[in-house]
């Protein structure tokens, strides 16, 4: 790279970290950030480019001539993206500089990496505790989201880009984005991406305030049934999360492995998500998932069960869920409360009994129709009776009625314990799980 594209490089980089002081101020309530200096450094960032009036126009409003010089996360998006695509046609002082001496993929890179060490300083600054000065008064200060304790004192999350990840196969993929299979400093891991924009080729506003909205949530939670969080990225170009990487989920288990599940273990792992929501439940504010399934609950090689996305814990969207785990309230979108996950957890618990699908094959609006008049899946005969006490419990109609996770959990492991097992600590199928085998064929 030649000498103007290198000092070009230095100029982007300082220019944008001098906007760190206010670049991400999460913590308007009307969405809004302070980006009056950001407007400024961002005008002064290519004072020779080669006049794109768009640029000029965002950088402009950002700068103070919008409405209290305010401006949302989407139109800040939209400057970073006109700002790389602009410094393609960059001309300074010292003249034109051959495309061979321009090294695109170079700066767009240092572009994403500088705005990502940005964004992580601005988090550990935004909730950092309030200095006083000499009269007792707080220096300006961003508050922690409404009803979530403020992370500590460094950045909530690792930060891992996109490209220090090496990904493998697509190991699903939703409306939002794909899971990969991928490695990472040698460490086996999973990748949640997101679709990008065909047009701007990054991600859409909303798609990176669900992905940071998802990330607050996670960050602190450390529990053995709990999917742990390794790092993640914000850049528009590249958001991702990086997880541990779990062998399958447990719906492959249920309807992709033809193998038995023995009751013992289906016991077993049933408890182990149970003592996951005891965790999550008893946190402050509580974590309340809104979209157990077994899609979401993650098997690791050794046998261990795992939760997972934690995309619908802050959602404002009250019937956001799968419907057909979804409890009487949300389908309604009535007011609710940490109970919706003992309702979503009874279906799973029917469902790793019955290895079928709840009210597959339903449309939506029947499933919430059924549901709401009191209808349930099918149980079967082959349910601990226990187990088949504890579900009726959890997905009464009333939700003041349901247990808490705590006695779901102690009725689980006393059932776990008065199944047989052999010498050797390996389960010994009964005489109900060959009669469940005989039924499926």
């Amino acid at each position: 790279m030649g000498e103007t594209a290198d000092a070009l490089l230095s100029i982007l980089a300082a220019r944008l970290l001098q906007a760190e002081e206010c670049f991400y101020s999460r913590a308007a309530s009307d969405g809004t950030m302070d980006q009056e200096k950001l407007g400024d450094t961002l005008l002064g960032v290519l004072p020779h480019c080669s006049g794109d009036e768009e640029f000029h126009r965002v950088s402009t409003r950002l700068s103070g001539s919008g409405a209290h010089g305010r401006i949302n996360f989407e139109d800040f998006v939209s400057t970073y993206n006109i700002l790389c695509t602009t410094v393609q046609s960059v001309r300074v002082h010292d003249g034109e500089y051959a495309d061979d001496d321009f090294e695109e993929d170079t700066l767009q890179t240092t572009l994403q990496e500088t705005l990502q060490e940005t964004l992580s300083r601005a988090y550990a600054e935004d909730f950092e505790e309030p200095d006083e000065d000499a009269d007792g008064a707080d220096e300006s200060h961003a508050a922690p989201p409404e009803g979530r304790a403020p992370p500590a004192r460094q950045t909530p999350w690792s930060v891992i880009g996109l490209s220090e990840v090496e990904l493998g196969e697509r190991l699903g993929s939703g409306g939002m984005g794909a899971v990969h299979a991928g490695t990472w400093r040698g460490q086996p891991v999973a990748v949640k991406t997101l679709h990008l924009d065909g047009a701007s080729s990054a991600c859409t506003a909303d798609q990176l305030r669900a992905l940071e909205t998802e990330l607050l949530v996670h960050a602190p939670l450390d529990h053995p049934s709990v999917v742990k969080l390794i790092g993640a990225s914000l850049v528009p170009s590249g958001g991702c999360i990086v997880l541990e990487q779990c062998a399958r989920s447990l719906f492959d288990r249920l309807h992709r492995d033809p193998a038995e599940l023995d009751r013992r273990r289906a016991v077993d792992l049933a408890a182990q998500v149970a003592e996951g929501f005891v965790y999550l439940h008893a946190r402050s504010p509580a974590v309340v998932h809104r979209d157990l399934k077994p899609h979401n609950v993650l098997l690791t090689s050794e046998g261990r069960a795992k939760i997972s996305d934690f995309g619908l814990v802050d959602s404002r969207e009250p019937t956001a869920g799968t419907p057909n785990y979804m409890a009487p309230e949300l389908l309604l979108a009535k007011p609710h409360s940490a109970k919706v996950d003992l309702f979503a957890f009874g279906v799973l618990l029917n469902e790793m009994f019955a290895r079928e699908v709840p009210w597959d094959g339903y449309e939506p609006a029947v499933i919430k129709d059924k549901v709401v008049g009191g209808e349930r899946p099918p149980s079967v005969q082959t349910m601990p009776s226990a187990c088949v006490g504890l579900l009726r419990k959890c997905w009464h109609q009333d939700a003041r009625l349901r247990p808490s996770f705590s006695e779901a959990a102690e009725i689980l492991r006393r059932t776990e314990e008065s199944l047989p097992v052999a010498a050797l600590g390996v389960a010994v199928p009964d005489s109900l799980d060959n009669f469940a085998s005989l039924q499926r064929r």
